[in-house]
């Protein structure tokens, strides 16, 4: 892949982020100014559900890495020399 063409994907990627960021602002702006949650009902929303995304995670990093790890081990042999 080409420079150029890995600097416009990174760009585009930007662009979307910003979008998304000031989208979520705007509208968690409008949930606090409306009433609807307080702030600190909010805050405790979003910290449980980053604990929640946090949690799956890390039980995905490490069922992936058991997976890895069994999938190389299949493959190794540990009997005699000269046996396999």
């Amino acid at each position: 892949m080409s420079l150029t063409l890995q600097r416009i994907q990174i760009k585009k990627l930007n662009d979307r982020l910003l979008n998304q960021n000031i989208l979520i602002q705007t509208l968690m702006d409008i949930i606090l100014s409306k009433n609807i949650v307080t702030e600190e009902e909010l805050e405790d929303t979003l910290d449980s559900n980053f604990k929640k995304a946090n949690d799956l995670l890390e039980s995905f990093e490490k069922e992936h890495s058991i997976e890895v790890e069994d999938e190389v081990m299949e493959g190794i042999y540990y009997g005699p020399v000269g046996d396999c």
